[in-house]
């Protein structure tokens, strides 16, 4: 495994959302057959913006797994030019970034796509979570939002929520 990668689990677990039943569930971020339930994301263009690149790179080699397609962008200024290179139809963007953050980021886009009929679903993530910050972002333009550190099944079913939204 790539060592960007050794540091994220193999396996998670997590607890059932059914309240009569609180076994874990494990599921394995290689195994074949459990990729098979992220089908919707195979070939989808995802812009990961964010500026800690060995996250970037980890999370977008596991995403890869399931046949999604990745650029990364390091800032806002990146994530703009990617628009029109990659044209992606998600977009995952940290919160805090040096310089302009994630709020900057979001503005930029939505004046961009301003008079389109299409805007692209964006995922915000932030290390320092509040129900303040989460009112703030989905106001923002966000739809929706995660806090770190990621955990990549919630990741994949947040895209999986983004697709549904394209």
């Amino acid at each position: 495994m790539p060592k960007d990668t050794q540091d994220l689990p193999t396996t998670t677990e997590t607890c059932s959302e059914d309240a009569d039943q609180m076994t874990p569930v494990r599921r394995s971020l290689d195994h074949p057959g459990n990729l098979n339930q992220y089908e919707a994301l195979r070939e989808l263009r995802i812009l990961y913006v964010d500026d800690n690149l060995r996250t970037s790179e980890a999370i977008s080699e596991v995403l890869e797994l399931t046949g999604a397609r990745v650029e990364l962008a390091a800032n806002s200024n990146d994530a703009m030019t990617a628009l029109q290179a990659f044209e992606p139809q998600v977009i995952v963007c940290a919160l805090a970034k040096p310089g302009e953050d994630g709020y900057v980021f979001i503005h930029k886009l939505r004046e961009h796509e301003r008079g389109r009929a299409r805007k692209i679903p964006v995922l915000a993530f932030t290390a320092l979570p509040s129900s303040a910050d989460k009112l703030d972002a989905i106001d923002a333009g966000f739809q929706l939002y995660l806090a770190k550190p990621i955990d990549i099944d919630r990741l994949r079913d947040a895209l999986l929520q983004l697709v549904a939204m394209i």
